[in-house]
């Protein structure tokens, strides 16, 4: 469990007392928020040159982030973690204590410790368009695209140690808990590459087939929409991928959850379990899911189980996420 403050520059906050759990931000409180399905395009800066927008399938950011990385990364459980900086920034401006401690989802995988240990190494978290971390240690790549710059990255990481051109990288030191989970550095315009020592940072901005290309992603993802923040976890014994995240609405933050079976056949009787669940069943601490859940949605369409829900005021804005981590999801065993 880490402590730390953030100042973000775009929303004139400064955040304190950020609790972390294996990479999961619990945050207190859930109320407000807006729809942010109508903000502007603005570039990544990123190697692919795309373009980024707050609307829903292909154009959503997270698709925009999956699409960067090499389907290759998809062969072994794939396990991802994406957080829209941007959207977040302007949702923490309006409805701090909702959304401000979501602010690193995405990065705080490979900087535990939040921004300032980013800073060692002249990155700077907050000015990031979103950052998107995949994978499990010690290959993990984290992604942190756009407000970066290479020049300072690069002077900044020489000075902490790392040695190279281009690719920047550091040999293990438990002394240094940073090489942990950052041994090699990639400034990339204005974008960040770090990763573990097991990491191929190559797969990120591929010649050939991306993440997205790949159906199940394709489908989780096209299923999450417009989230400003997400976790996607690896398959289990009758689900080929599971995706949880948090949209803006008018009334607050909603909580969704897409999950594609192996077989499209078994959509409708997971849907009705699921829906089932969330009206009459309890989670592992014995309260039950209607304590944070109202105006619950669960359909099944395309082979693909969607289920939409408002946070209530007793939950916090990543509910759906710290689920994953205590295996919590409404009737889905192993998850």
């Amino acid at each position: 469990m880490y402590a730390y403050d953030l100042d973000m520059n775009r929303a004139g906050i400064s955040l304190s007392a950020v609790c972390v759990i294996s990479g999961l931000l619990l945050v207190a409180g859930c109320s407000g928020g807006g729809d942010l399905s109508t903000r502007g395009t603005s570039n990544t800066g990123g190697g692919s040159g795309a373009t980024r927008s707050g609307s829903t399938a292909d154009n959503s950011t997270l698709h925009l982030a999956l699409s960067r990385f090499d389907s290759s990364l998809a062969a072994k459980d794939l396990f991802a973690s994406f957080g829209d900086t941007a959207a977040l920034s302007v949702l923490a401006a309006k409805e701090t204590e909702t959304w401000k401690l979501l602010a690193l989802s995405g990065s705080i995988d490979a900087f535990a410790t939040g921004p300032k240990q980013a800073a060692t190494i002249g990155a700077d978290l907050s000015a990031a368009e979103y950052s998107i971390s995949i994978g499990q240690p010690p290959g993990r790549l984290t992604l942190v695209a756009g407000g970066q710059d290479a020049d300072t990255i690069t002077s900044a990481a020489k000075k902490a140690g790392y040695e190279g051109a281009g690719v920047l990288s550091q040999k293990l030191d438990l002394e240094n808990p940073l090489t942990v989970t950052v041994a090699q550095v990639e400034p990339k315009g204005d974008d960040l590459v770090v990763g573990g020592p097991g990491a191929k940072l190559e797969s990120v901005d591929p010649d050939g087939e991306s993440l997205t290309d790949l159906d199940e992603v394709a489908a989780v993802v096209e299923c999450l929409g417009d989230v400003v923040a997400a976790q996607i976890a690896p398959n289990s014994e009758n689900i080929d991928l599971l995706g949880v995240g948090v949209r803006s609405v008018d009334r607050g933050a909603q909580s969704v959850m897409c999950v594609k079976p192996k077989s499209p056949a078994e959509a409708k009787g997971i849907a009705t379990d699921v829906a089932d669940a969330l009206k009459n069943g309890t989670m592992s601490n014995g309260q039950p899911y209607t304590k944070f859940f109202e105006n619950v949605d669960v359909v099944a369409a395309g082979g693909v189980v969607k289920m939409t829900a408002d946070n209530t005021a007793n939950g916090q804005a990543n509910t759906i996420l710290q689920m994953v981590l205590s295996r919590d999801l409404p009737a889905l065993p192993g998850y």
